[in-house]
């Protein structure tokens, strides 16, 4: 707040916008200090002295802001808060409402993207006011505004996806989530799976929408939300031994290449990236090939929530048995009702097998009515 930064930043005519933590502490403090502490190591290794470290949050946050300092003192940047270009004031670069009410993020600053730009949205041969005509930005913005609700988000971000005209969806935590497992669709692996006491080797398969497969629809059972699922990757295979022998004939090929015959190739490069793999093989120590078994073994993975009902799939819960029969599935309590497939407190081995619970509670019900019950 003391650096003019929180100022800079909010709608036109609104209040400053609390941006969580992330320029204070986690830039302009952690990151800094960070650098900071980097610095010092590499001074202290070539030196052989040692370094002091004085970081503080303002004093991050002023260096971050540097160039804005400098754009302000010549008057490219105008006090006035989102009347700026990079402030959210300037049409082709801010925010817009989508049909759906979900928001585009929109950032063709060169002339060249903000040409495609416009042929996207079907405004190449429109008149409108020139890209960087400050005074009449509110009408360009509302000529873009105007077309972009017109769709919904992800009917634009396919527009978008394979443009440069730096657009992007504007997603949540867990859109987000889910974002970065993308380009797993459509991937299975071997795993075993545990939650809650829960275990099944069974395959997992990544999909558009999230995780699935026989795994993953066993152990819903077990899930809550909330919970993390422990993933042990390809359970039958011995991922220290087999490294470690290939390491004396593949030492030269990248430990990727190699975990890549053990793992789907989509799998190992996401993986790659979580877990930081880098390097040869042969540059593998023991220890380092040990710390990527135990990860294999245990890779924890959070839902944010299960489309089990709304497929249909899995249901928890239901009306307790101890009060239907089991040879007509009538009510004790209510004669006449009867209760069947998944409205009823009945689990086990999942897989389809609900549909046939479904047709055999359903066939019973329908005898009994069919020959006279109640």
């Amino acid at each position: 707040a003391i650096t003019g930064v929180i100022d800079a930043i909010g709608p036109k005519d609104g209040a400053p916008v609390p941006l969580l933590q992330i320029l204070g502490d986690f830039a302009g403090g952690g990151l800094t200090l960070a650098y900071g502490v980097m610095c010092a190591l590499w001074e202290a290794k070539r030196s052989g002295e040692g370094q002091v470290v004085d970081v503080a949050m303002t004093d991050g946050v002023a260096s971050i802001a540097s160039t804005f300092f400098g754009m302000a003192a010549s008057g490219f940047h105008r006090p006035e808060r989102g009347t700026n270009l990079f402030d959210g004031g300037a049409p082709f670069y801010a925010l817009y409402e989508c049909a759906d009410g979900k928001y585009l993020s929109v950032a063709p600053i060169e002339g060249h993207f903000y040409a495609r730009f416009l042929e996207h949205l079907g405004l190449a041969d429109a008149d409108l006011p020139a890209q960087y005509d400050r005074e009449r930005w509110p009408e360009l913005r509302e000529r873009i505004a105007s077309v972009l609700a017109t769709r919904t988000r992800d009917e634009w971000a396919a527009v978008f996806e394979t443009t440069d005209c730096c657009v992007a969806p504007v997603l949540t935590f867990d859109e987000a989530r889910k974002a970065a497992f993308a380009a797993l669709a459509g991937t299975s692996v071997p795993t075993r799976i545990t939650c809650n006491g829960g275990s099944f080797d069974e395959a997992m398969l990544f999909t558009h929408r999230g995780l699935s497969g026989p795994a993953i629809l066993q152990i819903s059972s077990y899930w809550r939300e909330g919970d993390s699922l422990s993933v042990h990757l390809a359970p039958d295979a011995h991922l220290y031994e087999d490294l470690r022998a290939r390491r004396t004939v593949d030492g030269a090929k990248a430990l990727t290449t190699v975990l890549a015959d053990i793992l789907p190739r989509a799998l190992v490069a996401h993986l790659a990236a979580e877990w930081g793999l880098a390097g040869n093989l042969g540059d593998q120590s023991d220890k380092a090939l040990r710390a990527l078994e135990d990860s294999a073994r245990d890779w924890r993975l959070t839902p944010t929530s299960s489309e089990g009902y709304r497929t249909a799939e899995v249901t928890l819960g239901g009306v307790a048995t101890d009060k239907l029969s089991s040879r007509t599935m009538e009510s004790q309590l209510r004669p006449g009702l009867y209760l069947i497939g998944e409205v009823v407190d009945v689990t086990g081995w999942l897989g389809g097998y609900n549909f046939q619970w479904a047709w055999s509670s359903g066939h019973a019900a329908g005898s009994a009515i069919a020959a006279g019950g109640s």
